[in-house]
């Protein structure tokens, strides 16, 4: 194992407290840091993460990008991108750097030990990181595309230091960032690049000496060492060596790669043989490809090279393994699944034929150096020894390893038929054309409901899926996570693994005047649930929620509590036109201590978004709503339902469009509840006064009209007025050409003309974005949107409660 300190200057902040980690400040830049870090009691102290790590501490800044998007390409595509980043690193030796406009691409040269620094494939987002301000940096030297290496994090902090040398005093005392300067001035970075499970057991110890908590490294790699004895041992009391099973794990298909690094060991733990495989002489992609630094370990036996190399299919066929594992590098079970659906190789193993193939999660148990290893080496053993029942049982008896529902829940691995009966088919032809689509599991769930049925199988997956009857069965929610949780997922701890809608964030219970969360806590009940989408219309719909809520305490009206609503991608996490991340929004309603429920939107469902909506009012009103025992209402035509709901109103921050009004009023208003619109018709000068007021930093997150609006862009005053100069000047023209056209009619036929009211309007985009003669200065018209980074402003201040 390579395990390198490399500090940038004394660490006296990190060093001078002995066993205390009350100074550290912790950046994981890749998600087996976090793992081991959250596994070693440091959740608390870390700030920031990368854009692929679950997230159950909201408050946890986001340090990368992705610079890949590898959900929207195929293996092959992203192979192609792999490669030509390497052949450009190797050319260029620059690494990649996004600034604050998201955008731009700074080049740093760096180097790593005389050798080039591939460009990361997950930049880091420099103002993220001088925010965040880590002391202590964990970050790996073992692929310079699948995260950043040490040398990137050298190169953000000496970028980020000399940008914020630059900035004045009066911009420090403004943005609360005077000592960003020293921070990034005293910074360690540990990297880690484990080769073998030994080692990856060895960086749990030099993540814990590094945070000063020695002890618990070491238990946590003794429990895993020992865990991993006790699985192995299991399994070779039921088995021989004559036996094993030939297992091949693919971390890639197109073209395909086989397992390299802990994947070997994981294989032994199994008790089962791995195949060997000759490369092909095809150009190594940069996580196959090898250093100086290496040539030493190249020239040792064949056992010693770890790396996953490419082979060829028919060397695969060759081989003939007995089991084959899809592990997709950094894939979750549903993409393996996908992939190996579309790969026209793998039906012709005998091991598919045999229905011996398998998928995993390989981006949580696999392929991420960290303690969940010892779970994928736990599934690796189910899926080797599927045909040994008595083998899975002792398995399965193991104090560690989960039950056979947990996996199931958890959607940890499945067993994929790509055959039917003796024919080998494609997976598009055992469809039936009058079955349905097979994305679209709500019609099959619907089904299996009316027929009281307990489960029904993903078309996608093969996963038995278990259906809101079986969870009504059950009494409460299991916290796994399921699909069709009718409990609003109320014990997953994890809420980046909801699929229904579900409470992420709670009211504040702060007692201070000036705290919002407290003024507009739950507990109050008359419920506005005010549809949130982390830009700049949604927030000032709250500051007017928030002025109604003061101007009520001030006449003695009744309190009411607030509710933020968003809807997401299920699969991206990204809400639609914004480009924010749910994640942004769960840290802006933490910020605010405002209460979020997220509605997970499925690609793979036909459910319409109002039924989406309407699940998500019927959570709240399960959880919110007001005793039976309560008071009748005075209406005597009021239902008991209606008269004990907890929520009253739905809030919308629509600015002027009468067609998104009346889609609301048409569509929202049958659900029953008052709609209100508190921003309908507000003057746009009003609403910037009130924005700037908020002393909250906008962002432009997504753009349609660039160049003239960009994306990471600030929205505050000078762009606004920008905009409204062209808005005026569009408007002026417009309305000067048609006074001409009118007056020439006129004076031909009465030889006067009149004068036409020339009051500015907000302005109409063309229908193609190339030839828009205005752009709406608040984007109504979906010129961009944007993303209010209100955590850099005091709560009070950001909602109106104090000045």
């Amino acid at each position: 194992m390579t395990t390198t300190t490399t500090t940038t200057a004394p660490t006296s902040s990190i060093s001078g407290h002995d066993d205390s980690t009350l100074s550290l400040r912790i950046a994981c830049l890749l998600p087996s840091a976090t793992d081991i870090c959250v596994a070693l009691g440091l959740s608390d102290v870390i700030v920031g993460v990368t854009h692929e790590c679950e997230l159950p501490n909201p408050s946890w800044a986001i340090l990368t990008q992705d610079g890949l998007d590898a959900n929207q390409k195929t293996q092959a595509e992203i192979h192609e991108q792999v490669v030509l980043n390497s052949r450009s690193s190797e050319a260029n030796s620059s690494c990649s750097i996004i600034d604050s406009t998201k955008e731009m691409v700074e080049s740093a040269t760096a180097t790593e030990q005389g050798q080039p620094v591939a460009p990361s494939l997950y930049p880091i987002v420099r103002h993220a990181w001088i925010q965040a301000r880590p002391n202590l940096v964990i970050t790996q030297d073992l692929c310079h595309v699948c995260a950043p290496s040490s040398a990137t994090v050298r190169s953000i902090i000496q970028s980020s230091t000399m940008a914020t040398t630059t900035t004045s005093d009066q911009e420090r005392e403004n943005n609360n960032e005077g000592s960003t300067s020293k921070a990034n001035n005293d910074i360690q970075i540990l990297s880690l690049s484990p080769q073998s499970l030994p080692d990856v057991a060895d960086t749990f110890v030099a993540v814990a000496n590094a945070c000063h908590v020695p002890e618990r490294g070491i238990q946590l790699r003794q429990d895993f060492l020992d865990q991993l004895q006790a699985l192995q041992s299991t399994i070779q009391q039921h088995t021989t060596s004559i036996n094993l099973s030939k297992v091949l794990i693919l971390e890639w298909l197109d073209p395909p790669f086989d397992a390299g690094h802990w994947m070997w060991d994981m294989v032994d733990h199994a008790v089962a043989k791995r195949v060997e495989l000759k490369p092909t002489t095809a150009t190594a992609t940069p996580t196959n490809s090898t250093s100086e630094g290496e040539q030493q370990q190249q020239e040792q036996p064949p056992s010693y090279h770890r790396k996953s190399k490419q082979v060829s299919w028919s060397e695969i066929q060759r081989a003939d393994p007995d089991v084959v594992i899809v592990v997709g590098c950094g894939f979750d079970l549903e993409r393996n699944v996908q992939d190996a659906r579309l790969c026209k190789y793998l039906p012709t193993l005998r091991a598919t034929q045999q229905g011996r193939l398998y998928c995993v999660n390989a981006n949580q148990y696999f392929v991420r150096p960290g303690p969940s290893l010892l779970l994928g080496t736990v599934l690796l053993a189910l899926c080797v020894h599927d045909n040994n029942p008595q083998i899975v049982q002792a398995i399965h008896n193991l104090p560690f390893v989960p039950t056979e529902q947990d996996l199931s829940h958890q959607q940890t691995h499945v067993k994929l038929n790509l055959v039917e009966g003796d024919r080998t088919v494609a997976p598009s032809s055992s469809t039936p054309k009058d079955a349905p689509s097979q994305e679209d599991f709500h019609k099959l769930h619907e089904q299996a409901c009316q027929n009281m049925e307990d489960f029904y199988i993903d078309p996608a997956t093969g996963y038995s899926v278990f259906t809101q009857v079986a969870h009504e069965k059950r009494g409460k929610c299991c916290g796994s996570g399921c699909r069709h949780c009718p409990y609003g997922h109320e014990n997953l701890k994890d809420k980046s693994r909801i699929q229904q809608p579900s409470i992420l964030v709670q009211s504040s219970s702060d007692k201070n005047n000036n705290n919002a969360g407290e003024l507009l806590h739950t507990k109050h009940g008359n419920l506005r649930v005010l549809f949130f989408s982390g830009g700049k219309d949604s927030f000032l719909a709250i500051r007017a929620v928030v002025r109604q809520r003061q101007q009520g305490s001030a006449t003695q009206q009744k309190p009411f509590g607030l509710v933020l609503l968003t809807t997401y991608d299920a699969t991206s996490r990204i809400i639609a036109h914004q480009d924010i991340s749910i994640d942004t929004v769960i840290r802006q309603a933490t910020h605010l201590g405002l209460c979020l429920v997220g509605v997970p939107m499925h690609r793979g469902s036909s459910e319409s978004y109002v039924s989406r909506i309407q699940l998500a009012l019927e959570t709240m009103e399960r959880q919110w709503s007001p005793s039976a025992a309560a008071a009748p209402s005075d209406d005597p035509t009021t239902t008991t339902k209606q008269a004990h709901r907890a929520i009253e109103a739905l809030v919308f921050g629509d600015l002027h469009l009468e067609h998104v009004l009346s889609w609301r009023k048409e569509q929202l208003g049958p659900l029953g509840y008052r709609l209100e619109f508190p921003l309908l018709h507000v003057d746009y000068g009003d609403l910037k006064e009130d924005l700037i007021a908020s002393q909250v930093k906008c962002v432009v997150s997504s753009s349609t009209v660039a160049p003239q609006v960009q994306v990471g862009e600030i929205y505050g005053r000078d762009l606004i007025e920008r905009l409204e100069t062209l808005a005026l000047a569009s408007t002026t023209k417009s309305s000067q050409e048609l006074e001409t056209r009118k007056g020439r009619t006129e004076i031909s036929s009465s030889g006067s003309r009149d004068t036409k009211d020339l009051t500015p309007r907000p302005p109409k985009r063309a229908s193609n974005s190339t030839t828009t003669t205005a752009i709406d200065v608040f984007g109504e018209c979906g010129e961009f949107h944007t993303e209010v980074e209100v955590w850099e402003t005091d709560p009070a201040v950001a909602l109106g409660l104090s000045s």
